[in-house]
């Protein structure tokens, strides 16, 4: 037997005569965690940054689910006991080259959350595309970034991070190359409805020259003293991140934390994921304009060349983001339609209802 409060005497009627879908009646639950993350790393505020971005109260609204990332780095430790099951490799590029940045990364944005071991990356249920860009002899591959960019949005790829620094500056001089990459990020940012996430570099420098370019993020880095003295600033910079970890990528104790901008970029896309899990058809170009809008600022401008808008603010931004659609089935007519002819319904009675004519 099914029992229905009358939570909305106008609606509960209309339902029950066959005039409004059930699923018209409220919007579809996001996907949250059940409860806070039980991650050792996250229980010891060892993950200490996430509370600067609010991510703790927006756990409560989304979890990261139906964003895929594109991490462009090293090999990912696909069978890391925080990633099992969540990475997806992309390209015939497989070289193991010992570097645990790509695992980093990726345990920064999407490590599982609530299985008690290691810490909770900011989307826990966003899934990971490993673009590995690096030839066998470590060196990066243009090509292979290009397709790799290509690859990514053909798996449904909303978000792209780099661990590179500085694309557009040292890490390219051929310009040829460097228009390359750039046309096919523009590409995706412009036409595919995606996100570029980059960190600025890691030395103490300002980096005038450095402009502002309208399809990529570029992430300064700052330390548990909130200063960006070790990483490089400039008019390109729209977010500041933390760059010193905790890194969980392998159970060595001598393995050093991570400490780059390439870090705090992925900590940037992870507060992305998760924002624009709450509604993932919301326009790429609106989500970054809430990103911007809502992060907590370090200055009394809007934006600054150290923290360029500032730290993300997921919780806020949640906020801030239209809310899904309604669902409507057109095929779910009745409450029989949905839950077939033989089913016994029973209405429990509540305060009397005005004519059908309301």
């Amino acid at each position: 037997m099914l029992e229905l409060k009358p939570f909305s005497k106008k609606a509960l009627l209309a339902v029950s005569l066959g005039l409004l879908s059930l699923g018209a009646l409220g919007t579809p639950a996001q996907a949250q965690l059940a409860s806070q993350p039980n991650d050792p790393l996250y229980v010891n505020m060892e993950q200490w940054s996430l509370g600067v971005y609010h991510v703790p109260a927006a756990f409560a609204r989304a979890s990261g689910k139906n964003i895929k990332v594109a991490i462009f780095s090293y090999k990912i430790d696909a069978n890391h006991y925080d990633l099992r099951g969540k990475v997806t490799k992309l390209g015939n590029q497989n070289y193991d080259h010992g570097f645990v940045t790509g695992t980093n990364m990726a345990l920064l944005i999407a490590g599982k959350a609530n299985n008690g071991m290691g810490g909770t990356g900011i989307a826990p249920d966003a899934e990971i595309l490993d673009v590995q860009v690096y030839d066998q002899a470590g060196v990066k591959n243009v090509d292979s970034i290009v397709n790799g960019i290509e690859l990514a949005r053909q798996a449904g790829a909303k978000i792209l991070v780099f661990d590179f620094e500085r694309i557009f500056r040292s890490e390219f001089p051929n310009y040829t190359d460097l228009q390359r990459i750039n046309n096919a990020l523009r590409a995706f940012h412009d036409q595919h409805n995606g996100l570029v996430f980059i960190g600025s570099g890691d030395s103490n420098s300002t980096d005038s020259g450095q402009q502002r370019f309208g399809h990529i993020n570029v992430i300064s880095g700052w330390n548990r003293m909130y200063q960006t003295g070790s990483s490089v600033r400039g008019p390109a910079v729209t977010f500041s991140c933390n760059k010193t970890g905790p890194g969980w990528a392998n159970s060595n104790p001598n393995t050093p934390s991570p400490n780059s901008t390439r870090h705090a970029a992925a900590e940037a896309a992870g507060v992305a994921a998760l924002v624009w899990s709450y509604n993932p058809s919301v326009p790429n170009t609106e989500v970054e304009r809430i990103l911007y809008e809502t992060c907590t600022r370090t200055s009394n401008h809007d934006r600054n060349d150290h923290y360029g808008y500032g730290f993300p603010n997921a919780d806020l931004a949640i906020q801030r983001m239209p809310a899904p659609q309604k669902i409507w089935n057109s095929k779910i007519r009745t409450l029989r339609d949905l839950l077939g002819r033989d089913a016994e319904l029973h209405i429990v009675p509540g305060p009397r209802v005005g004519p059908i004519g309301f």
